[in-house]
């Protein structure tokens, strides 16, 4: 797990370095919309990583110290933020700070709708643990009734022959 991150963090850092220097040079939003692209996919698979961990509870994400860890998540989130900023102001520069006002809407918008998507798989598969968790507990007071059923009969059976024999 660790070197999955390491490499998605290095590949974050290149794509960022050619997305700044790409941006940084030329003025056409279609020129430099590949190594944007890029360097969001880079980001979005380092958050993946980095989520999947702590959903497993790894606590060794990164090497050192707590401290180490964080301020190099405070990095990434700055070297992004930074990014974003970089990306809006080369919009805004060749007249479409329309069209960014725009991604950033629609960014919300698809965000919301997979946060939405996720919380219904995830409510979804509690469902399906709680309904698992229900036919296991039937089953046991099924197969806990049946037991008790022979045990009367066997108890009553052995009033009934039992008695007469002594």
């Amino acid at each position: 797990m660790i070197g999955e991150i390491a490499i998605a963090l290095k590949a974050l850092d290149s794509a960022y370095t050619i997305c700044r220097d790409v941006v940084g040079k030329t003025k056409d939003v279609n020129d430099w919309a590949g190594a944007v692209n890029n360097f969001l996919f880079a980001k979005s698979k380092v958050d993946e990583h980095i989520k999947k961990a702590e959903t497993e509870g790894k606590e060794g994400l990164f090497e050192g110290s707590a401290l180490q860890e964080a301020m190099s998540i405070r990095q990434q989130k700055d070297q992004h933020e930074a990014m974003m900023s970089r990306i809006g102001r080369a919009y805004s520069d060749a007249g479409k700070s329309h069209v960014w006002g725009q991604i950033k809407v629609d960014a919300i918008r698809i965000q919301r709708q997979r946060d939405a998507k996720a919380k219904k798989a995830a409510q979804k598969a509690a469902q399906e643990v709680d309904s698992d968790a229900l036919l296991l507990r039937q089953l046991g007071m099924v197969f806990l009734c049946m037991f008790g059923a022979v045990v009367v009969i066997a108890g009553i059976a052995f009033l009934i022959f039992g008695v007469g024999a002594a």
